[in-house]
C-alpha cells in the first residue's frame, strides 16, 4: 500500500514539474493571443513564399517576464503550432530546454540582450541563398527601391554578435541563411522578399 502510494506521489511530482507543464504555464503568462496570432500568420507566410530550407528556419519573438519565444528544432515551418512553441530566456536558457531549441538560439540571445529589437528571423530564400554562396551581396542597380536595403546588408561568413549596434539589422551568412532583426515580423518578410527578388532578377540576367 506504502509502495503505491509513493509511485502515485511521484508521477504528481513528475507532472508538476515536468518542462512541458512549465512550458505551458510560459505560454499563459508572458504572450497573448495576438502574439501568438502574429507569429502563427508568419510563419504560413515564410512558409507560402518557399524562404524555409526545411526545419532551418528560425523565427522568435521577445516576450514578457525577460524571456523569447521560438521555434523548436526539428520542425518545419508549415508543421509549427502554438503548443510547440518554446520560451528560453534572454539572459539564461534553462538546461531542460537545450535539447529542444534551434541550433541558432545563441543569436537571438544575443539579439535580445544587445538591441531593443522585438523579433529575429534566420530563413534561406532560394536566389539569395544562391548568391551568398559566392560570398557576395545582392548586385545594386536592379531595384532601385532595393539599394538602400541592400547597403544596409553585411556579409558575414559567421554571426558573431559582436557588432550588433543596429536596431533593424540584416547579416547574410553562407550556407546558414539570412539573419534579420527589428520591431515586426511583417517588417522582415518583407525585406526578405525584396533582397529575394533583386537576387532572382540578377541570377536570370546572368
Amino acid at each position: 500500500m506504502l509502495k503505491q502510494f509513493q509511485q502515485a506521489t511521484w508521477k504528481v511530482v513528475d507532472l508538476v514539474n515536468s518542462p512541458r507543464k512549465a512550458q505551458k504555464i510560459t505560454r499563459s503568462a508572458v504572450a497573448s493571443r495576438v502574439i501568438f496570432d502574429q507569429y502563427l500568420d508568419a510563419v504560413k507566410v515564410m512558409d507560402r513564399k518557399c524562404f524555409c530550407a526545411g526545419s532551418q528556419s528560425e523565427m522568435s519573438m521577445r516576450v514578457g517576464g525577460g524571456k523569447f519565444m521560438i521555434n523548436p528544432s526539428g520542425i518545419s515551418f508549415s508543421l509549427l503550432d502554438k503548443e510547440e512553441l518554446l520560451f528560453p530566456g534572454i539572459e539564461k536558457i534553462s538546461s531542460d530546454l537545450e535539447s529542444e531549441l534551434p541550433k541558432h538560439v545563441v543569436w537571438h540571445q544575443m539579439i535580445y540582450q544587445h538591441t531593443s529589437a522585438s523579433v529575429a528571423l534566420l530563413c534561406q530564400p532560394q536566389n539569395l541563398m544562391a548568391v551568398a554562396v559566392e560570398k557576395k551581396l545582392p548586385p545594386l542597380g536592379i531595384l532601385k527601391d532595393a539599394d538602400t536595403l541592400i547597403s544596409r546588408l553585411a556579409l558575414e561568413e559567421k554571426f558573431e554578435g559582436e557588432s550588433l549596434k543596429e536596431e533593424n539589422g540584416m547579416r547574410l551568412i553562407p550556407f546558414i541563411g539570412v539573419l534579420l532583426w527589428g520591431q515586426t515580423l511583417a517588417q522582415l518578410i518583407d525585406r526578405v522578399e525584396i533582397l529575394e527578388r533583386v537576387c532572382a532578377i540578377s541570377i536570370l540576367s546572368d
